[in-house]
């Protein structure tokens, strides 16, 4: 199994994403849906920008 720096970077970006985007997911206590919607949204868009961010640091 060969961990590339890629792989690495998106499994902290997963981890990082998926806490903060539950914690905010879990202050909406208004509407079960609406809060499930905004924290796959919010994981998905934090992911995205934490993998683009650590990909930009290691290849500086």
């Amino acid at each position: 199994m060969h961990l590339t720096p890629e792989s690495i970077i998106i499994g902290i970006a997963t981890f990082i994403a998926v806490i903060v985007a539950s914690y905010i997911g879990r202050k909406i206590k208004d509407n079960v849906i609406l809060s499930m919607v905004v924290t796959v949204i919010l994981t998905l868009i934090l992911l995205f920008v934490i993998y683009k961010v650590g990909i930009w640091i290691y290849y500086k």
